[in-house]
């Protein structure tokens, strides 16, 4: 190359050096243009491959057995991955058949063809992990212990029955409420309407062995006047000549008063000492069909027929402590007339002597006052019985004071 204006190369040069050139054995390459070569141009680069996507799908399975055995153990629930490939198998296409359009002609009526169904398009197939999740096993529970048997399921017809013995039970509740209380404050309480015969009670014991089976009369605990219904329903009574018909008084529920009560309900007061020394539950009051009749002027008037004109009555009433009532009637005597003045008909009526006397009968001491004759008075006695139980005796006449010696007396224990 000479100094000076360098040389173009041409444009075969150009292409030659970009192109190259099949080098054939034994030639000579051909020596360089005097003029500078042109730079080489640098070659284009290479694009970067293309990268796909990665469509493979990752999956974490679970399920409830291994979660249940995993808190068991206190672990976190965990599951097993399952990786599905990103190849897809491409859906077949298929070509459906179409049917060829009907032939319609003018002025003919025709029914088009049915078209043909779709055909069934095939599910894609997903590839599964070949092994499965191991099968996890679930405790085993104990069987119950026969010492516990469970009980028997309760049929439902045991409430029915409980309802319909309640039922039944509030009406009869009801009814016995009713007819006790409710009937009672309806209708007015009757007075007891005196029977010609007292109602015998159950067995003969004491008292009733030696008089017969009492009768019991009926007096309410709350009458109004016990004294007058008691002298009404005596009076009722029918009682032969020297007949004498024993009885107690019952309340209202038929129970038995004790002598006690009825000196309460009498309103007769009676020494307390007196009381302390009586049985008071073994005692009857008498009923005597009256013979001894005197008139005003004191001559024995003689009774005819069956039945006594005059009912005297009286007490017996075993006696416990035999001295000290026999103590307690003697200082009784002063005030005895003011306590049975009513129950023994003594009212308008004075006494022969106002003071008691003495008197023997069948060997038997008695203590009395006539107002003012014998056939009305306060007689009262003492009397041991063949069995050596003692016995106190009060009525208001002497022959019924009589009476009861007899039967005291006569009587033969078993």
């Amino acid at each position: 190359m000479d100094g000076g204006k360098p040389n173009t190369p041409s444009l075969r040069e150009e292409i030659a050096n970009i192109l190259p050139q099949k080098k054939e054995a034994g030639s000579v390459p051909t020596p360089a243009s005097s003029a500078s070569p042109k730079p080489a141009l640098a070659p284009a680069p290479k694009p970067a491959p293309e990268r796909k996507p990665d469509t493979s799908q990752k999956y974490v399975l679970r399920t409830m057995p291994s979660d249940l055995e995993n808190l068991k153990k206190g672990q976190a629930p965990s599951g097993f991955n399952v990786e599905t490939s990103g190849k897809t198998t491409p859906r077949p296409t298929q070509e459906i058949p179409m049917a060829p359009p009907p032939k319609v002609e003018l002025g003919v009526k025709e029914k088009a063809a049915p078209m043909a169904p779709p055909a069934a398009i095939p599910r894609p197939k997903m590839d599964l992990p070949a092994q499965l999740p191991p099968k996890v096993e679930r405790p085993k529970t104990a069987p119950p212990s026969a010492a516990a048997p469970i009980a028997p399921p309760k049929k439902k017809g045991g409430s029915l029955k409980v309802i319909i013995g309640a039922l039944i039970f509030a009406i009869a509740a009801y009814g016995i409420i009713w007819f006790v209380f409710i009937r009672e404050s309806e209708e007015p309480t009757p007075s007891p309407t005196p029977s010609s015969t007292p109602t015998p009670t159950a067995s003969p014991e004491g008292l009733g062995e030696i008089f017969g089976v009492p009768g019991s009369f009926v007096i309410a605990s709350d009458q109004f006047d016990p004294m007058a219904e008691l002298l009404d329903i005596i009076d009722s009574q029918l009682v032969g000549l020297i007949e004498t018909k024993a009885f107690v008084i019952i309340d209202e529920r038929g129970e038995k008063y004790s002598l006690d009560e009825v000196f309460e309900l009498l309103e007769i007061d009676i020494p307390l000492s007196l009381e302390a020394s009586i049985d008071t539950d073994d005692y009857v009051l008498i009923i005597y069909g009256q013979t001894e009749e005197y008139d005003s002027q004191g001559n024995l008037v003689v009774t005819s027929g069956s039945a006594a004109r005059f009912k005297r009555i009286g007490i017996v009433v075993k006696v416990d402590d035999i001295t000290n009532a026999k103590a307690t009637m003697v200082a009784w005597e002063s005030t005895i007339v003011n306590s049975v003045r009513q129950f023994f008909g003594l009212e308008g009526r004075a006494s022969s002597t106002g003071t008691f006397g003495d008197n023997i009968y069948n060997g038997i001491s008695v203590r009395y006052l006539n107002f003012p004759h014998p056939d009305l008075s306060v007689d009262y006695s003492f009397v041991s019985s063949s069995t050596g139980d003692n016995y106190l005796a009060i009525t208001n006449s002497r022959e019924s004071i009589y009476s009861a010696v007899d039967k005291l007396l006569g009587f033969l224990g078993e």
